[in-house]
C-alpha cells in the first residue's frame, strides 16, 4: 500500500511541474538570445595555449579540477583557476563560454612573484 502511495505521490508531483511546459518559458527561451548580451566576444586573446573544448570535456574539467587548484574568478561566462605544480610554477587555467563552445586557456608563470607582477594585466585580457 505504501509503495503505491509513494508512486502516486511522485507521479503527481512530477506532473504538477508545469514550468517546463509553460508558454511563458517558451517565449523567454525564444527571445532571450536577443536580450542577453555576453562579454565573451572579446577580440584580443590572452597569451598562452587556448583551445575550444566540447561540452563533455569542458564539464569534466570545470567540475572536477585538481585538488590543488584554487578558484580565482567565478563569473557567468568565465572561470579562472590557479594551481601550483611540484616545481613551484603557477598554472593559470581559464574557461570562457563562447558561441562555439567553451574556450580553455592555460598559461604557466615561473613563480609566485612573476604571477603577482603580471596577474592584473593577464586577467584583464580574459
Amino acid at each position: 500500500m505504501k509503495k503505491y502511495f509513494f508512486l502516486f505521490l511522485s507521479i503527481s508531483m512530477l506532473s504538477a511541474c508545469s514550468v517546463y511546459k509553460s508558454t511563458v518559458r517558451k517565449q523567454f527561451e525564444s527571445s532571450s538570445p536577443e536580450r542577453v548580451t555576453s562579454t565573451s566576444l572579446v577580440t584580443e586573446k590572452p597569451s598562452g595555449d587556448c583551445e575550444t573544448l566540447g561540452p563533455a570535456r569542458a564539464w569534466i574539467q570545470k567540475e572536477f579540477p585538481s585538488n590543488k587548484a584554487e578558484l580565482l574568478i567565478s563569473e557567468n561566462d568565465l572561470e579562472v583557476w590557479k594551481q601550483i605544480d611540484s616545481e613551484g610554477h603557477i598554472l593559470i587555467q581559464s574557461f570562457r563560454l563562447t558561441t562555439e563552445g567553451t574556450e580553455s586557456c592555460q598559461k604557466t608563470f615561473r613563480d609566485e612573484a612573476t604571477w603577482d607582477r603580471s596577474s592584473d594585466s593577464y586577467l584583464s585580457l580574459l
